[in-house]
């Protein structure tokens, strides 16, 4: 609620965009403004967080769960070598059918087809048991969202095929089959905010609050702490947004979520996990930091939000392999999947 005032009154004052799409400001009146929405952020996080102390973060990860957060922790170090090493290599990555774009498509592509696959096989009455038909439909339209959002990255296989822009789509920024590309800074925001809220923010309040969410119905479809980890480095990739407060708020609140995650695997002697978050704490601000300092070397001021798009994919594509892996078998009742999840 802070934060929603805050910009409203920066907005009336000096009508400063709330989604700004620019290089950052450096000035004093930045600076402040940043360390206070970190403060705004960490007390949040600890704030909630002290309503953790019967609370469990679960058990240690899988051999599968420590492969895919040691996976996405490299990737957040490669891609920042690059940058450091070759601006116009980083650039190239990002580019339209370039690597990161391509990646960026297919993972939520494939991760709809394992949703769709699994949300058939609910509806369709193989599994009786539960709340299976309503938790199917939610996959499908899960799976729906996704196969969206990953075809509207590469247009709609435009460029593959050579299909002609209808006239009706020519007045979108890039001219192409595309529907996000009528309001792209809009959409985009929403599409990296919403992609921290699902994959690190409401996981990790199940974990620190169980039991006390109106969502606790959804448990059999909650994210565990590996996706969450999987999907941090999401936080670190800002650069033309960064003056957005709402942006700011999702790094700051993701590294108090990596930290807290810490403290709770050291209390429960999981201390290689625990030595890790901090690890991957530090990598994300260090990351965020060089963008900040070094954002004049970037060939495109957006070449930054590319990155954080794919590990929104990542995140999303952990998500879905571990909801199809979990409702395998059968659909359990909400009170044991939520355990089940917080455990995960």
């Amino acid at each position: 609620m802070a934060v929603a005032v805050w910009i409203i009154c920066e907005h009336l004052a000096w009508a400063t965009p709330v989604l700004p799409n620019k290089a950052p400001d450096h000035g004093l009146y930045a600076f402040v403004r940043s360390a206070l929405m970190a403060l705004i952020g960490f007390a949040f996080v600890f704030e909630v967080a002290a309503g953790a102390k019967v609370a469990k973060a679960g058990t240690p990860f899988s051999v599968h769960q420590w492969c895919a957060v040691l996976a996405s922790f490299l990737m957040l170090a490669l891609f920042v070598a690059i940058f450091l090493v070759s601006p116009g290599a980083f650039n190239i990555f990002s580019l339209e059918d370039g690597l990161v774009e391509w990646a960026s498509a297919l993972l939520p592509i494939a991760a709809s087809l394992l949703l769709a696959w699994r949300g058939a096989v609910l509806i369709t009455g193989r599994h009786r048991e539960g709340k299976g038909g309503w938790i199917g439909v939610v996959l499908l339209l899960s799976a729906a969202i996704l196969f969206v959002l990953g075809m509207e990255e590469i247009s709609w296989l435009q460029r593959v095929f050579g299909i002609a822009t209808p006239e009706a789509l020519k007045s979108n920024i890039q001219g192409e089959i595309n529907f996000h590309n009528f309001a792209t800074n809009q959409i985009g925001a929403a599409h990296k905010i919403i992609g921290f809220v699902v994959l690190i923010l409401l996981p990790f309040l199940y974990i620190v609050l169980p039991g006390r969410l109106p969502l606790a119905g959804l448990a059999d479809l909650m994210p565990s702490r590996a996706v969450v980890l999987v999907s941090t480095p999401l936080a670190a990739f800002n650069y033309n947004g960064w003056d957005s407060l709402l942006f700011q708020a999702t790094t700051y609140l993701t590294l108090g979520i990596v930290i807290c995650l810490a403290y709770l695997a050291w209390r429960e002697r999981r201390r290689a996990e625990a030595m890790f978050c901090l690890l991957l704490a530090v990598t994300i601000a260090g990351a965020q930091g060089l963008f900040l300092a070094l954002g004049d070397r970037f060939v495109r001021i957006w070449d930054v939000t590319e990155y954080k798009e794919l590990f929104i994919a990542l995140g999303l594509f952990g998500w879905a392999v571990e909801t199809f892996r979990r409702l395998s078998d059968a659909v359990p009742d909400s009170a044991a999947a939520l355990r089940r999840s917080v455990q995960a």
